[in-house]
Order: C-alpha cells, then sequence, then structure tokens
C-alpha cells in the first residue's frame, strides 16, 4: 500500500525507525479492528425535502432544504444499548434577487434532542447571513434547554468587513 501526500508548498517531516536485525521476526499487522456497530431503531424518520421556488413577482428564487416536517417534529431514534433516544431537524433556506446579489440571504434552524427515561434536553440554532456592499451582517441565536426550561441562550449580531470579497 502506498501513501501519497501533496503538501504544496510545505513540507511533511516524518520520523523514521531505523532498522533492526529482528524485524523478520516480527508477525505483520492483523486485520484492522473496530467497535461493533451501534443497533439503533428509528422512531419517527423524516425524509429530507429540497425544493425550488421561483417568484416572478418579487424576481427571486429560494432553495430550501428541510428535514424533520415543522422543526418541531424531529427525526428521532433510538440506541436501545444506552436507552437514549436521539432526534434532529433542520431548515436550510437560500434566497436571491436574480437582478441584484446584496439581496442574497441565509437562514439556518437546526434542533437537536436527547432524552432517556424523565431525563430531556433540547438545543436550538438559528443563524441568518446576508451582506452590504461592505460588510457581511451576522445574526444567531443558540438556546438550550432542560425540558421544558431555557438553561443557556446566546445571542450575535456582528458585522464582519467583507474585505474586497
Amino acid at each position: 500500500m502506498l501513501l501519497t501526500v501533496a503538501t504544496g508548498p510545505g513540507c511533511l517531516d516524518l520520523p523514521v525507525r531505523p532498522a533492526d536485525a529482528g524485524d523478520a521476526a516480527l508477525a505483520p499487522f492483523g486485520p484492522a479492528l473496530s467497535a461493533p456497530r451501534d443497533d439503533i431503531h428509528h422512531l419517527r424518520p423524516h425524509p429530507v425535502q429540497r425544493s425550488v421556488e421561483i417568484d416572478l413577482a418579487r424576481n427571486e428564487m429560494v432553495y430550501t432544504w428541510r428535514s424533520g416536517g415543522d422543526l418541531g417534529d424531529a427525526a428521532l431514534a433510538r440506541m436501545p444499548a444506552i436507552n437514549l433516544d436521539i432526534g434532529s431537524s433542520f431548515l436550510k433556506r437560500y434566497r436571491i434577487g436574480e437582478d441584484d446579489p446584496l439581496t442574497a440571504r441565509t437562514e439556518l434552524v437546526m434542533r437537536t434532542t436527547m432524552r432517556r427515561d424523565d431525563w430531556h434536553i433540547r438545543v436550538e440554532v438559528r443563524t441568518y447571513l446576508t451582506a452590504t456592499a461592505t460588510d457581511f451582517l451576522f445574526k444567531g441565536d443558540i438556546e438550550a434547554f432542560k425540558g421544558d426550561h431555557q438553561v443557556a441562550h446566546r445571542h450575535w449580531d456582528q458585522r464582519i468587513p467583507r474585505d474586497l470579497l
């Protein structure tokens, strides 16, 4: 087996073990080992949906990619070996007006949940990115919940210079 590493202008310096008289007596490597696959039961699968909308009145195109229905209805799977249910849903939306690149907007909404017996947590993330001629405008929120009680929240509202981008 041959490994080739393309380093570009850099270099890769690896240590080299000097040969030894006892090397011929060494046993060859055995087959690769890995952990057994997890036994996962899909309790509530949700297929991924993709759509492209063209609004002729607003001259705008919207590409939407989603999983998990209305985001409150996450796909859910059970890992019986550790008695854990895990779920997630997402919405990714990209929109742009045909004649104005500054109308571009991305939106990402994600929800991840885990539960075991009477313990239940979830994390919800919302981000938005737009641009002006001089800046990228990023807004985002992340919320963490234990049960129905919010235990953490963080908000971002940042202006990032485009620096000719």
